[in-house]
């Protein structure tokens, strides 16, 4: 009798669904995202490849869903929602989702410019994403290996450009880092236009990449319209 009253008092007194899982869910979303959003900004201000707003993203994603099942746990062993310990799954989210858009994102970026499969002999010595959501672009500073060369512009359907503009190494949105003028007078330009399907038949995307003479050297790039 009076373990039926003291387990009754017991659940009346529990705090609701809403403050115990709901609350620690939504904040784990709100916060993961956040997080993982500054910690891209610095790493960018640092001078790392990164593509922000997507990791932010999926920093929220996998916030909610880890404090979420965290809370669960807690409201079944009858205890109050462990904020310390949500804050550093969090922070352990934040830093591994980093990490590996780190590693990974100069990759992403040299596929979004000449796609699969990536030759062995490519280093990657910068490279650069600019998201924008009705024309992204990608810029890749690369060694390559001189044999690894022609197979990759035919994979692509590059061709040679023998009448580039006058100032032949200028583009509007590239940064300040991508700078094919250091490969001299003998650099060659590879590249191809994407067209659109539909009546218009504009172009949708431009694909080029300089080489330097000993074909050694790459810098490339990638923009949609």
């Amino acid at each position: 009798m009076f373990a039926n009253k003291m387990t009754k008092e017991k659940k009346q007194t529990q705090p609701g669904i809403g403050k115990t899982v709901l609350l620690p869910g939504c904040s784990g979303c709100g916060l993961g995202c956040l997080g993982t959003l500054l910690l891209c900004l610095a790493a960018m201000t640092l001078g790392f490849a990164i593509v922000p707003f997507n990791t932010a993203f999926l920093g929220g994603v996998a916030g909610f869903v880890v404090v979420l099942a965290t809370a669960i746990v807690a409201r079944i062993k009858g205890r109050s929602p462990p904020w310390r310990v949500f804050f550093g799954e969090i922070v352990i989210i934040a830093a591994l989702l980093l990490g590996f858009f780190l590693w990974d994102t100069p990759w992403y970026v040299y596929r979004c410019v000449l796609g699969d499969p990536i030759p062995s002999s490519v280093k990657i010595i910068r490279a650069e994403y600019e998201e924008h959501p009705m024309d992204p672009s990608a810029w890749m500073h690369i060694k390559i290996s001189p044999s690894d060369l022609p197979s990759v512009i035919a994979k692509n359907n590059l061709t040679p450009d023998h009448h580039p503009p006058k100032d032949r190494y200028a583009l509007n949105t590239q940064p300040a880092w991508w700078k094919p003028l250091e490969f001299g007078a003998n650099a060659r330009l590879f590249k191809k236009d994407g067209y659109r399907t539909d009546y218009t038949g504009s172009i949708s995307y431009v694909v080029g990449i300089w080489v330097n003479e000993e074909t050694n050297e790459v810098y490339g790039y990638y923009i949609n319209f």
